[in-house]
């Protein structure tokens, strides 16, 4: 049996995280991805991201705070450890600090603070229920800053993938994530 999931992208930024099985014994994804109308991206250009932190399963955190200026949330968590590139979900906060399971690239301000995009209106303040999960974000060693369709695989084990597009061009980048049903690593 095989496990296939596809993600579509069609403007600049990331698709969904696709979490896998990562405590599959003989781990292997398989990865292609294409443009939707089988032409190259054009202009643009895209990449595939890994994360070995479940997006699904991690645990909560509650930040110190989340405030909005305009269009930047900024979070304060102490010795939060992440790198600018790394992703946040944030959820239980309302609007606009709150964003969904795609999550949103961060941007480091120092060890206990960075900030994410968010649209310029709704609350300046997360409410006290506010919840976060980080991901450490890393570039697939090989399919990056490419421009037409690309097969690849990975053979340790990550916890999640998705497609980014680096730099806009035409059409809709098409992800397909293909994992082989096998045991469990003991």
């Amino acid at each position: 049996m095989r496990t296939e999931v596809v993600v579509s992208l069609a403007a600049l930024g990331a698709s969904a995280w696709v979490p896998v099985n990562y405590h599959q014994r003989n781990f292997k994804l398989s990865l292609a991805a294409t443009m939707d109308n089988g032409a190259a991206l054009g202009t643009g250009t895209w990449k595939i991201q890994l994360t070995d932190d479940d997006p699904n399963l991690s645990l909560p955190i509650t930040p110190t705070s989340i405030t909005r200026a305009a269009a930047v949330a900024t979070v304060v968590q102490p010795g939060h450890g992440l790198r600018t590139g790394d992703c946040v979900i944030v959820f239980g906060s309302g609007d606009p600090v709150n964003l969904d399971t795609q999550g949103s690239d961060v941007t480091v301000v120092d060890a206990n603070t960075y900030t994410y995009a968010v649209p310029n209106a709704g609350l300046l303040a997360a409410l006290p229920t506010v919840r976060l999960i980080t991901l450490r974000v890393l570039d697939h060693a090989t399919m990056t800053g490419l421009t037409v369709a690309t097969y690849g695989s990975l053979e340790d084990p990550v916890r999640a993938v998705r497609s980014r597009v680096t730099v806009a061009g035409a059409g809709n980048l098409r992800l397909v994530v293909t994992q082989a049903q096998g045991g469990t690593g003991g």
